[in-house]
């Protein structure tokens, strides 16, 4: 992605593009006088009203208002933001960018060479594809009723058996293989000398393109054997799954004039496509993330979001975490299930695309969807169980960004629940007052207290609590699990919000990373990710310099870390939150402890049984 552009040369670049021509690549159009008309892209029409003037090099619709030049109609009916849109038009213009900033220079570079690696990868794998070696996964790709030309459109390939056949070609081709490394495409090897071996091999590949149409990632199907069946590349520099949506180049078209159908699965995304239905993408098996929530808004603009997933609770559970990022950016969601097991590609294969068509037609609305699965989930026959099925889908309800549409569903929520709406509003009020997974991410501008003491507990105010440990007697496991916090709110935003729940910022031990923590939240927001955050938060704070050299060390430490290992930033949280409660209740324990003592020494027996009653529950937990 390129840096910053100057005036002159924006200006270069607008000159150079046809606009009659690039938007003739997605409007058909017929001359009218000086100017060329035909049918608005953005919105849907049958008397033409979308005017182009070569001459101008802008377009406007005396429709809907959409208008602008060749960047802005680029913008506006591919998705891209503006720098890859202006990329894209320099490309197509034989045009170099060249940024104002020399470090943005040389890391655009750097990134045009990833790029470029990994398109000439793909051109490999596909040739081994259509190649006597990749016969066995054209088959198979063909008996599951995909033709030539859609696994052309995919660019479907092959990486053959051994241990290093790209690496050879690299070698052979004067690719540089620490940058084929760099894209998770190669790895060290750690056994038999120096070297890399294939990452791919002996796998069905099916690369994955960003929203601008670059193949930045592959995923890797096993046809047979005990491995494990699908493998993605890893992060890296260009690809993060939660930034991805496989097809989205593709749909991107159709999903401005007919909305978004989201899948799971690469063959499911191809499956539809090839039935006609090109306005599908697939979520890579990821929950959905605010980033790519960011992706679909571009693309469908006013029409609706279309979850389709399989009716088991995985697939209940993923249409619910991809809802309330949906609903935030006020898109209209709607959940249709499959029915009887089948996955989408063995649906339309044996019920056809018009039942495909019925399906997506009878979705449920995102609330009928919400109210319906925790109805099943909660014993409604029980106050408990009423009140916790409320809450849950006030839960969603409360992502609501339009005022009036939440106002609307809480009545609705009073035909499901015996409960007044202004009852329900007031509850939404509370939950949403309170600390909880609602809470907006901070600004820039705000600073949250910073510190929390460890939680004091006294049973008896007769004697004063014992002295809290000092700061500097925290343990090196808590100093090091704050530094991975900052390393996964830099390399792994997906996981913002769950940190914001459960270790928000005044749990901090320290207030050095708590207020690097607060400045990648703040900046996270944004869409960077990795580097490209780690600059941001570093502009935006340049005054602090310890803060800045702590977090260039911890990126430090990601890169330099082995290709082949694979962090599970959930994981490895869902651990440290782990460690973080048992030495709470160990402080808690120490704390009590020395109550008893006091009690007993004073005789007390009221508050020493009750000091031993918090003992006992503190050690259950």
């Amino acid at each position: 992605m390129p840096g910053r552009i100057s005036d002159e040369k924006r200006e270069e670049i607008l000159r150079s593009t046809s606009i009659v021509d690039l938007v003739g690549e997605r409007v058909q159009l017929r001359a009218a006088g000086r100017e060329f008309v035909g049918l608005c892209p953005f919105h849907g029409e049958k008397t033409p009203s979308f005017y182009v003037n070569p001459e101008k090099g802008l377009y406007h619709c005396h429709g809907c208002g959409a208008g602008g030049d060749a960047i802005k109609f680029l913008m506006g009916v591919g998705g891209l933001t503006f720098p890859d849109a202006l990329e894209s038009l320099a490309r197509r213009s034989g045009i170099v960018l060249e940024e104002e900033d020399p470090h943005a220079a040389r890391e655009s570079a750097h990134r045009r060479r990833l790029l470029d690696a990994l398109f000439w990868a793909a051109g490999r794998y596909r040739a081994a594809f259509r190649a006597p070696m990749g016969k066995i996964a054209l088959d198979y790709m063909r008996s599951r009723g995909f033709t030539d030309a859609t696994l052309d459109t995919f660019g479907i390939g092959w990486a053959p058996a051994g241990w290093d056949n790209l690496v050879e070609r690299a070698r052979k081709d004067g690719i540089d293989l620490p940058i084929l490394e760099e894209v998770g495409l190669i790895s060290p090897r750690t056994k038999g000398g120096e070297g890399w071996y294939d990452f791919f091999r002996e796998r069905v590949l099916f690369p994955i393109a960003d929203e601008a149409g670059r193949v930045v990632g592959f995923g890797g199907r096993l046809l047979e054997g005990k491995e494990k069946k699908y493998i993605n590349s890893r992060h890296t520099p260009v690809y993060n799954k939660s930034r991805v949506l496989y097809g989205l180049d593709l749909a991107r078209a159709s999903a401005a004039k007919a909305g978004l159908v989201i899948v799971e699965g690469y063959v499911d995304a191809m499956a539809l496509h090839q039935a006609g239905r090109p306005n599908v993408v697939a979520s890579l098996g990821t929950a959905f993330t605010e980033h790519q929530a960011d992706l679909v808004k571009r693309s469908v603009r006013e029409h609706p979001v279309t979850l389709l997933f399989d009716s088991d609770s995985a697939g209940e559970k993923a249409a619910e975490r991809g809802i309330e990022n949906f609903l935030a950016r006020d898109l209209a969601v709607r959940v249709a299930t499959l029915p009887g097991g089948l996955d989408p590609d063995e649906f339309v294969h044996q019920q056809g695309v018009a039942a495909f068509d019925r399906l997506v037609e009878s979705a449920e609305d995102f609330l009928d969807f919400k109210i319906r699965v925790v109805g099943e989930r909660c014993d409604l026959g029980s106050l408990d169980g009423q009140a916790a099925a409320i809450d849950a889908v006030l839960a969603t309800v409360a992502r609501l960004a339009n005022p009036i549409k939440r106002r609307l569903a809480l009545q609705r929520m009073g035909s499901a629940f015996p409960v007044p709406t202004a009852e329900l509003e007031s509850r939404l009020q509370d939950l949403t007052a309170n600390r909880s997974p609602f809470r907006s991410r901070p600004t820039a501008s705000e600073a949250p207290p910073l510190v929390r003491e460890p939680e004091r507990v006294s049973a008896s105010p007769r004697f004063p609590p014992p002295p809290l440990p000092r700061r500097a007697d925290h343990p090196g496991w808590l100093v090091a699990g704050e530094e991975f916090v900052l390393q996964a709110l830099l390399f792994a935003p997906e996981l913002a919000e769950e940190v914001e729940a459960t270790y928000p910022l005044d749990c901090f031990a320290d207030p050095a990373p708590a207020n690097l923590a607060r400045r990648l939240l703040a900046a996270g927001g944004t869409g960077a990710i990795g580097e490209d955050l780690l600059r941001r938060v570093l502009e935006d704070g340049a005054q602090d310099q310890a803060g800045a050299e702590r977090l260039r060390a911890i990126s430090r430490r990601h890169t330099a870390r082995p290709s082949r290992t694979e962090i599970d930033y959930r994981q490895e949280f869902a651990k440290f939150l782990e460690n973080v409660q048992k030495r709470k209740n160990r402080l808690r324990v120490a704390v009590e402890s020395q109550t008893v003592r006091r009690a007993e020494a004073a005789g007390d027996r009221e508050a020493l049984n009750e000091s031993l009653k918090t003992v006992s529950k503190i050690v259950k937990e």
